[in-house]
Protein backbone atom coordinates (compact mmCIF):
# COMPACT_ATOMS: atom_id res chain seq x y z
CA UNK A 1 0.00 0.00 0.00
CA UNK A 2 1.27 3.53 -1.06
CA UNK A 3 1.65 6.19 1.92
CA UNK A 4 -1.00 8.62 0.28
CA UNK A 5 -3.32 5.50 0.00
CA UNK A 6 -2.74 4.60 3.97
CA UNK A 7 -3.21 8.42 5.16
CA UNK A 8 -6.34 8.67 2.75
CA UNK A 9 -8.20 5.36 4.30
CA UNK A 10 -6.48 6.37 8.39
CA UNK A 11 -8.23 10.04 7.47
CA UNK A 12 -11.23 8.34 6.09
CA UNK A 13 -11.72 6.04 8.99
CA UNK A 14 -11.38 9.05 11.30
CA UNK A 15 -13.75 10.67 10.30
CA UNK A 16 -16.67 8.20 9.73
CA UNK A 17 -15.66 7.19 13.24
CA UNK A 18 -16.53 10.50 14.30
CA UNK A 19 -20.26 10.21 12.66
CA UNK A 20 -19.47 11.86 9.50
CA UNK A 21 -20.73 10.59 6.07
CA UNK A 22 -18.75 10.44 3.65
CA UNK A 23 -20.39 8.88 0.92
CA UNK A 24 -21.38 10.74 -2.00
CA UNK A 25 -22.39 10.37 -5.52
CA UNK A 26 -20.14 11.52 -7.59
CA UNK A 27 -16.72 9.77 -8.57
CA UNK A 28 -13.56 11.15 -7.39
CA UNK A 29 -10.66 11.37 -10.01
CA UNK A 30 -8.20 9.07 -8.59
CA UNK A 31 -11.05 6.48 -8.32
CA UNK A 32 -11.70 7.25 -12.11
CA UNK A 33 -7.79 7.05 -12.93
CA UNK A 34 -7.46 3.73 -10.72
CA UNK A 35 -10.58 2.21 -13.22
CA UNK A 36 -9.29 3.60 -16.28
CA UNK A 37 -6.05 1.85 -15.63
CA UNK A 38 -7.71 -1.68 -14.77
CA UNK A 39 -9.90 -1.09 -18.02
CA UNK A 40 -6.58 -1.11 -20.05
CA UNK A 41 -4.98 -3.93 -18.61
CA UNK A 42 -8.23 -6.02 -19.61
CA UNK A 43 -7.51 -4.41 -23.31
CA UNK A 44 -4.48 -6.04 -23.10
CA UNK A 45 -6.03 -9.29 -22.56
CA UNK A 46 -8.02 -9.04 -25.21
CA UNK A 47 -7.46 -10.13 -28.69
CA UNK A 48 -9.58 -6.96 -30.16
CA UNK A 49 -8.09 -4.41 -31.56
CA UNK A 50 -8.37 -1.52 -29.27
CA UNK A 51 -9.92 0.76 -31.51
CA UNK A 52 -12.60 -1.83 -32.34
CA UNK A 53 -13.44 -2.42 -28.14
CA UNK A 54 -13.22 1.48 -28.26
CA UNK A 55 -15.95 1.72 -30.95
CA UNK A 56 -17.98 -0.68 -29.87
CA UNK A 57 -17.91 0.91 -26.27
CA UNK A 58 -19.29 4.18 -28.00
CA UNK A 59 -22.11 2.15 -30.03
CA UNK A 60 -23.68 1.45 -25.70
CA UNK A 61 -22.64 4.87 -25.18
CA UNK A 62 -25.15 5.91 -28.25
CA UNK A 63 -27.57 3.80 -28.43
CA UNK A 64 -28.06 3.43 -24.02
CA UNK A 65 -27.71 6.95 -23.50
CA UNK A 66 -27.90 9.22 -26.69
CA UNK A 67 -24.29 10.24 -26.08
CA UNK A 68 -22.73 11.77 -29.73
CA UNK A 69 -19.26 9.85 -29.10
CA UNK A 70 -17.51 7.67 -31.38
CA UNK A 71 -14.74 6.59 -29.49
CA UNK A 72 -14.69 5.61 -25.81
CA UNK A 73 -11.50 4.76 -23.51
CA UNK A 74 -10.35 4.48 -20.21
CA UNK A 75 -8.80 8.20 -20.84
CA UNK A 76 -12.65 9.53 -21.62
CA UNK A 77 -13.59 8.13 -17.94
CA UNK A 78 -10.87 10.26 -16.85
CA UNK A 79 -12.20 13.36 -18.27
CA UNK A 80 -15.95 12.40 -17.80
CA UNK A 81 -17.66 15.93 -17.34
CA UNK A 82 -19.88 14.80 -14.21
CA UNK A 83 -20.72 11.93 -12.37
CA UNK A 84 -23.77 10.54 -14.76
CA UNK A 85 -21.38 10.57 -17.81
CA UNK A 86 -18.97 8.77 -15.67
CA UNK A 87 -21.04 6.27 -14.60
CA UNK A 88 -22.27 5.50 -17.78
CA UNK A 89 -18.87 5.84 -19.50
CA UNK A 90 -18.01 2.48 -16.68
CA UNK A 91 -21.58 1.32 -17.55
CA UNK A 92 -20.93 0.99 -21.00
CA UNK A 93 -17.51 -0.66 -20.54
CA UNK A 94 -19.08 -3.20 -18.01
CA UNK A 95 -21.49 -3.96 -20.81
CA UNK A 96 -19.21 -4.66 -23.53
CA UNK A 97 -17.09 -6.83 -20.95
CA UNK A 98 -20.01 -8.95 -20.45
CA UNK A 99 -20.22 -10.05 -23.64
CA UNK A 100 -16.88 -9.40 -25.62
CA UNK A 101 -15.81 -12.47 -27.12
CA UNK A 102 -12.12 -12.97 -25.94
CA UNK A 103 -12.66 -10.66 -22.54
CA UNK A 104 -15.70 -11.72 -21.19
CA UNK A 105 -13.82 -14.03 -18.77
CA UNK A 106 -12.98 -10.99 -16.53
CA UNK A 107 -16.55 -9.71 -16.55
CA UNK A 108 -16.64 -10.54 -12.85
CA UNK A 109 -13.52 -9.25 -12.39
CA UNK A 110 -14.28 -6.10 -13.29
CA UNK A 111 -17.20 -5.39 -11.35
CA UNK A 112 -14.71 -6.66 -8.18
CA UNK A 113 -12.52 -4.18 -9.21
CA UNK A 114 -15.44 -1.26 -9.42
CA UNK A 115 -16.73 -2.34 -6.67
CA UNK A 116 -13.86 -2.44 -4.70
CA UNK A 117 -12.79 1.40 -5.65
CA UNK A 118 -16.51 2.44 -4.69
CA UNK A 119 -16.18 1.31 -1.36
CA UNK A 120 -12.63 2.78 -0.86
CA UNK A 121 -13.55 6.29 -2.09
CA UNK A 122 -17.10 5.83 -0.40
CA UNK A 123 -19.14 5.94 -4.17
CA UNK A 124 -22.53 5.57 -3.28
CA UNK A 125 -22.97 3.20 -6.46
CA UNK A 126 -22.31 -0.36 -7.23
CA UNK A 127 -21.99 -3.04 -10.13
CA UNK A 128 -24.39 -5.49 -10.16
CA UNK A 129 -24.59 -7.68 -13.03
CA UNK A 130 -22.73 -4.69 -14.84
CA UNK A 131 -25.20 -2.76 -14.26
CA UNK A 132 -24.19 0.37 -12.11
CA UNK A 133 -26.90 0.95 -9.18
CA UNK A 134 -26.98 3.07 -6.12
CA UNK A 135 -26.82 1.43 -3.20
CA UNK A 136 -28.47 4.12 -0.64
CA UNK A 137 -25.97 2.71 2.32
CA UNK A 138 -23.24 -0.59 1.93
CA UNK A 139 -24.68 -2.23 4.75
CA UNK A 140 -28.40 -2.79 3.26
CA UNK A 141 -26.76 -3.20 -0.39
CA UNK A 142 -24.98 -6.01 1.37
CA UNK A 143 -27.00 -7.71 3.13
CA UNK A 144 -30.52 -6.88 1.05
CA UNK A 145 -30.61 -5.65 -1.88
CA UNK A 146 -27.49 -7.88 -3.64
CA UNK A 147 -28.28 -11.13 -1.74
CA UNK A 148 -32.08 -10.11 -3.52
CA UNK A 149 -30.67 -9.79 -6.56
CA UNK A 150 -28.69 -12.95 -6.44
CA UNK A 151 -31.93 -14.78 -5.74
CA UNK A 152 -33.80 -13.39 -8.28
CA UNK A 153 -31.95 -16.01 -10.96
CA UNK A 154 -33.14 -18.17 -13.80
CA UNK A 155 -36.04 -18.05 -15.54
CA UNK A 156 -38.96 -18.37 -12.89
CA UNK A 157 -38.07 -15.17 -11.35
CA UNK A 158 -37.52 -12.91 -14.12
CA UNK A 159 -39.84 -10.42 -14.40
CA UNK A 160 -39.10 -10.05 -10.82
CA UNK A 161 -35.29 -10.22 -10.82
CA UNK A 162 -35.85 -6.93 -13.72
CA UNK A 163 -38.89 -5.25 -11.51
CA UNK A 164 -36.13 -4.91 -8.86
CA UNK A 165 -33.27 -4.03 -10.36
CA UNK A 166 -35.39 -1.17 -12.24
CA UNK A 167 -36.35 0.18 -8.94
CA UNK A 168 -33.13 0.37 -7.92
CA UNK A 169 -32.08 2.34 -11.30
CA UNK A 170 -35.02 4.61 -11.03
CA UNK A 171 -34.22 5.45 -7.59
CA UNK A 172 -32.16 8.75 -8.63
CA UNK A 173 -34.35 10.21 -11.37
CA UNK A 174 -37.60 9.15 -10.28
CA UNK A 175 -38.45 7.98 -6.64
CA UNK A 176 -42.27 7.24 -7.75
CA UNK A 177 -41.22 5.11 -10.53
CA UNK A 178 -38.81 2.92 -8.37
CA UNK A 179 -41.93 2.66 -5.58
CA UNK A 180 -43.87 1.42 -8.48
CA UNK A 181 -41.49 -1.08 -9.55
CA UNK A 182 -40.61 -2.29 -5.88
CA UNK A 183 -43.83 -3.16 -6.03
CA UNK A 184 -44.10 -5.02 -8.98
CA UNK A 185 -40.99 -6.78 -7.96
CA UNK A 186 -42.52 -8.00 -4.69
CA UNK A 187 -45.72 -8.69 -6.78
CA UNK A 188 -43.70 -10.80 -9.09
CA UNK A 189 -42.18 -13.02 -6.42
CA UNK A 190 -45.08 -13.71 -4.97
CA UNK A 191 -46.37 -14.95 -8.64
CA UNK A 192 -43.42 -16.78 -9.39
CA UNK A 193 -43.73 -18.96 -6.14
CA UNK A 194 -47.05 -20.05 -6.99
CA UNK A 195 -49.77 -17.32 -5.06
CA UNK A 196 -52.54 -16.71 -7.01
CA UNK A 197 -54.28 -13.01 -7.39
CA UNK A 198 -53.35 -10.14 -9.70
CA UNK A 199 -52.54 -7.56 -7.28
CA UNK A 200 -50.74 -7.47 -4.18
CA UNK A 201 -53.72 -7.92 -1.92
CA UNK A 202 -55.13 -10.86 -3.50
CA UNK A 203 -51.38 -12.54 -3.24
CA UNK A 204 -51.00 -11.67 0.39
CA UNK A 205 -53.89 -14.06 1.06
CA UNK A 206 -53.03 -17.09 -1.68
CA UNK A 207 -49.70 -16.84 0.52
CA UNK A 208 -50.96 -16.93 3.93
CA UNK A 209 -52.88 -19.97 2.51
CA UNK A 210 -49.95 -21.78 0.81
CA UNK A 211 -48.20 -21.79 4.65
CA UNK A 212 -45.52 -19.02 2.63
CA UNK A 213 -46.69 -16.92 5.59
CA UNK A 214 -47.23 -19.35 8.64
CA UNK A 215 -49.91 -18.83 11.17
CA UNK A 216 -47.93 -20.97 13.87
CA UNK A 217 -46.64 -17.06 14.76
CA UNK A 218 -49.59 -14.70 15.10
CA UNK A 219 -47.41 -11.87 15.82
CA UNK A 220 -44.87 -12.43 13.35
CA UNK A 221 -47.81 -13.21 10.83
CA UNK A 222 -49.11 -10.19 11.50
CA UNK A 223 -46.53 -8.34 11.37
CA UNK A 224 -45.79 -9.62 8.02
CA UNK A 225 -49.01 -9.29 7.04
CA UNK A 226 -49.18 -5.60 7.61
CA UNK A 227 -46.00 -4.54 5.94
CA UNK A 228 -47.10 -6.60 2.99
CA UNK A 229 -50.46 -3.87 3.14
CA UNK A 230 -49.08 -1.35 3.52
CA UNK A 231 -46.74 -1.67 1.35
CA UNK A 232 -49.45 -2.50 -1.53
CA UNK A 233 -51.03 0.97 -0.56
CA UNK A 234 -48.00 2.75 -0.57
CA UNK A 235 -47.76 1.22 -4.31
CA UNK A 236 -51.30 2.53 -5.33
CA UNK A 237 -51.05 6.15 -3.67
CA UNK A 238 -47.59 7.25 -3.60
CA UNK A 239 -46.13 5.57 -6.46
CA UNK A 240 -46.30 6.32 -10.09
CA UNK A 241 -49.12 4.26 -10.91
CA UNK A 242 -51.62 7.67 -9.29
CA UNK A 243 -49.14 9.95 -11.15
CA UNK A 244 -48.30 11.26 -7.84
CA UNK A 245 -44.63 12.74 -8.26
CA UNK A 246 -43.69 13.67 -4.67
CA UNK A 247 -42.63 10.47 -3.39
CA UNK A 248 -38.76 11.15 -1.90
CA UNK A 249 -35.88 9.43 -1.90
CA UNK A 250 -35.59 8.35 1.09
CA UNK A 251 -39.81 6.21 0.57
CA UNK A 252 -37.82 4.82 -2.86
CA UNK A 253 -34.95 3.36 -0.36
CA UNK A 254 -37.44 2.61 2.16
CA UNK A 255 -39.64 0.67 -0.12
CA UNK A 256 -36.87 -1.00 -2.21
CA UNK A 257 -34.93 -1.83 1.01
CA UNK A 258 -38.04 -3.76 2.94
CA UNK A 259 -39.32 -5.35 0.03
CA UNK A 260 -35.67 -6.61 -0.63
CA UNK A 261 -35.71 -8.33 2.82
CA UNK A 262 -39.05 -10.17 2.02
CA UNK A 263 -37.50 -11.17 -1.23
CA UNK A 264 -34.74 -12.86 0.91
CA UNK A 265 -37.45 -14.52 3.00
CA UNK A 266 -39.54 -15.74 0.37
CA UNK A 267 -37.05 -17.28 -2.10
CA UNK A 268 -34.37 -18.41 -0.45
CA UNK A 269 -34.92 -21.80 1.60
CA UNK A 270 -32.53 -21.24 4.43
CA UNK A 271 -34.51 -18.31 5.45
CA UNK A 272 -37.39 -19.65 6.41
CA UNK A 273 -38.91 -23.71 7.57
CA UNK A 274 -41.05 -26.08 5.56
CA UNK A 275 -44.03 -24.26 7.00
CA UNK A 276 -43.21 -20.62 6.38
CA UNK A 277 -41.68 -17.52 7.39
Amino acid sequence: MLHSQRKRRADRDAREAEGENLWVEDVPQAARVKIATFWALLQEKSSEYVGTINREVADLMRLGGGYNVRSIDGDSLIKATNADVALDVIGSFALYVKDGRSISRFASDFDQFVNTVFEDYRVAYRMVDQEVIPIGSDELHTEVVAPALRLLVGAQFSKAHAAYLDALKEIPASPANAITDAGTALQEVLTAVGCAGNALGPLIKSAKKKGLLAPHDDALNNGLENFLNWASADRSQTGDGHHVSDATRADAWLMVHIVGALIVRLVDPSKRSTSGI
